[in-house]
């Protein structure tokens, strides 16, 4: 994720052929930040989906506000 998304992500660069019960779907102005990396700044690089009913992926943690979701990441 951090080799291809800055903290805005508008558009997807891959998709998947799982079934959407498989999926975890992200939310309008999600924060995903990813729980594994090759350097301490990977993990440190936060992303606001701005679309809903994008597949998140694992190793990922998400964070849901009511705050300024992009400003955040």
């Amino acid at each position: 994720m951090y080799t291809n998304y800055n903290e805005k992500i508008s558009n997807i660069i891959s998709k998947t052929n799982l079934p959407k019960e498989n999926l975890v779907l992200s939310e309008e102005y999600d924060i995903i930040i990813p729980t594994s990396g090759e350097t301490a700044i990977d993990l440190a690089t936060a992303s606001c989906v701005m679309k809903e009913g994008i597949d998140i992926g694992g190793d990922t943690n998400i964070i849901k506000t009511k705050e300024n979701s992009l400003f955040l990441s």
